[in-house]
């Protein structure tokens, strides 16, 4: 396997993670209903990224199974939250945080378990300890106003996406051990 597929997949999330961030600074009131479909797009396309990335990889990569876990839980949160808008409205916080708690975990299961065969897996490592943060953060203190979480949320996406542009870019350059 070459490190081709692993930096596209992800300079994409980058992409996407990034015209999320800047979406939520630039219009931080929109309405609930269209933030809800935002993230229910984004768990989504996340989602079926990861789905498709663990198949192609399953033969030659033990970590596959990871990705996939993390492909069906985004892709079905994505779904839940695109469907359901107006109960998820009332639980989209706890939903967000612990999808960014659960995909910060696996994020640093697949750091450790990659770096037997990249180079420069820090960069997965340090977006599933900011997702951990963050998870654990949004948990404890979902009470504050619509704009501060998204705020928060935003600041977030924001680092996510720098990270994962950096982690795309690595990857790209290194070769495989």
């Amino acid at each position: 396997m070459n490190t081709f597929n692993l930096w596209k997949i992800q300079l994409i999330r980058g992409i996407f993670a990034l015209i999320l961030a800047l979406t939520l600074f630039l219009y931080p009131g929109l309405t609930l209903l269209l933030l809800i479909s935002i993230f229910g797009a984004f768990f989504a396309m996340i989602g079926l990224f990861h789905i498709f990335y663990a198949f192609k990889i399953k033969k030659q990569n033990q970590s596959w199974k990871l990705f996939l876990i993390e492909g069906l839980l985004s892709f079905v949160i994505g779904c839940f939250v695109w469907f359901w808008p107006g109960i998820t409205g009332m639980i989209l916080v706890y939903i967000l945080a612990a999808w960014l708690f659960i995909t910060g975990l696996l994020q640093l299961a697949n750091s450790v378990k990659l770096a037997k065969q990249y180079k420069h897996t820090f960069w997965l490592g340090l977006i599933g300890l900011i997702s951990l943060f963050f998870g654990v953060y949004i948990a404890m203190h979902p009470g504050q106003g619509a704009i501060a979480i998204i705020t928060i949320i935003g600041i977030y996406i924001l680092v996510y996406a720098v990270l994962a542009l950096i982690s795309a870019y690595a990857l790209k350059k290194s070769n495989l051990r």
